[in-house]
């Protein structure tokens, strides 16, 4: 497969990149191209609409948040980590603590905004205990939403399939914050996922909070989902956007940052980065925009190009060698 690396409004590189063990070739779920089908997939981080976020969804809308981003187009899917438990009785998360209420009423804009798939594989899902995780799954049906994942196990309601217009993919949730996974649970869940699916993407939430480079027991997890089939990791967490590796030809997104959040102590924090994955016959192409929020507390933006064009070179710099190139090239093409 080609793989390529790019700003978003940079010019597609192409480049002999193997992604994991996909191929198209005597595909028994291979879809015919069907023309309202996404072409895409869009990821982006950490999602919490509670404590501070909703004091603001609270006084301005529910859509107070999503207001200076553009409508996401119908050519993509939207995906996040929905960092929080949408219990039945609700009460309003007060500031400086940790178990995380969202209000039901604020998860009909979520989905107006174009969220369309939510993963609930981290360590803040089941903050409510069991009865308000799958009042969290109920709430989000209800508006369309699907989620996928869970914060303490693995089984096959931890996937969920997307069909594109001549793909399916298999989105895999996993939680890895204060739990570690099996070899044996990784093979037998991705040996799953890819029975149905043409392509295996894992959305992980691990590693450690606000360091911007990847640790060891993230770098040595994603080898194994990568060894056990998976074909792009994408990663949250540590509330801070970490570089990018890449294994055997597989990128690892080890986090994506903070997408909208109520953490404002530093720039880090009020950035995120948004990866597009689109594919193109036996290709795909990545496609990196920078986020922030520093303008208006918890609401996410676009960053202008040569806002873009100096935060890629940040995360170029920190990142694998065999990106980096890309990543530069990608990033300065108009």
């Amino acid at each position: 497969m080609m793989a390529g690396i790019a700003g978003l409004a940079g010019q597609t590189i192409e480049t002999p990149l193997s992604i994991g063990s996909f191929t198209t070739a005597g595909s028994t779920t291979r879809i015919a191209p069907v023309e309202v089908l996404p072409k895409s997939l869009s990821f982006v981080g950490d999602v919490l609409l509670a404590r501070r976020v909703e004091t603001y969804l609270d006084a301005y809308g529910s859509s107070y948040v999503y207001s200076a981003l553009p409508p996401v187009s119908s050519t993509t899917v939207l995906i996040g980590n929905f960092e929080a438990a949408i219990p039945e009785e609700h009460i309003h998360t007060p500031d400086l603590t940790f178990s995380f209420s969202v209000d039901a009423q604020h998860i009909p804009a979520l989905r107006t905004f174009g969220f369309q798939y939510m993963s609930l594989a981290n360590n803040h899902a089941g903050d409510k205990g069991d009865e308000a995780l799958l009042h969290t799954k109920a709430v989000l049906r209800e508006n369309n939403v699907r989620s996928f994942g869970s914060p303490d196990e693995l089984s096959t309601s931890s996937i969920e399939y997307v069909s594109l217009q001549d793909k399916k993919v298999a989105l895999v949730g996993l939680n890895a914050v204060f739990t570690s996974p099996s070899n044996t649970q990784i093979q037998e869940l991705l040996s799953t996922a890819s029975q149905h699916s043409d392509i295996q993407i894992v959305s992980v939430h691990w590693g450690d909070e606000y360091k911007p480079i990847h640790s060891r027991s993230q770098e040595i997890l994603a080898q194994t989902l990568i060894d056990a089939g998976a074909d792009v990791i994408i990663g949250h967490h540590p509330h801070v956007v970490q570089d990018i590796g890449m294994y055997k030809g597989v990128p690892i997104f080890y986090s994506l940052g903070n997408f909208i959040f109520d953490q404002y102590f530093s720039a880090a924090v009020q950035e995120g980065l948004w990866v597009e994955l689109t594919f193109e016959g036996n290709s795909v192409q990545y496609t990196l925009q920078g986020v922030t929020s520093i303008d208006s507390r918890s609401v996410p933006r676009f960053m202008t190009a040569s806002e873009n064009d100096v935060f890629l070179k940040v995360l170029a710099k920190k990142s694998s060698d065999s990106v980096v190139e890309q990543l530069n090239l990608g990033m300065n093409a108009q």
